[in-house]
């Protein structure tokens, strides 16, 4: 008897886990579904765009692009996505923070007006450190 009840009460624990994990998926998907994701109610601006070694214009990946406290890394296009709370303007910080791995590039700060954000993808070259 002592094992059936061990085994019931690991069923009941293993069926309480998977309906409180379908409890937190179903409250998301609900959320989505009534009210859209945070950018597309107008919390959120997305700059988005691509960074390129100026000398070769090849993408760069690596490069940690933030704007104050949020931040994102380039993948191996270049490509970055990153959401923010929507302001008149932006100061963009790109840093080649992997070291040497993709070449060594120069720092570069941008300040971007909310236009300029919306308006198309960026396109960044950065420069080799010397």
């Amino acid at each position: 008897m002592e094992i059936r009840t061990s085994m019931q009460e690991r069923s009941r624990e293993l069926l309480q886990k998977v309906y409180t994990g379908l409890g937190l998926g179903t409250v998301a998907l609900v959320f989505q579904a009534c009210y859209g994701t945070f950018e597309a109610i107008g919390l959120d601006t997305t700059i988005q765009g691509k960074v390129r070694a100026h000398a070769t214009d090849k993408p760069v990946a690596g490069i940690k692009v933030s704007v104050e406290d949020l931040y994102t890394l380039t993948d191996e296009h270049g490509a970055f996505r990153l959401y923010v709370p929507e302001e008149a303007a932006y100061t963009l910080m790109l840093e080649d923070i992997d070291g040497s791995e993709n070449g060594s590039f120069l720092p570069r700060i941008m300040t971007l007006s909310l236009g300029e954000v919306t308006a198309a993808k960026l396109d960044i070259p950065l420069y080799a450190a010397k």
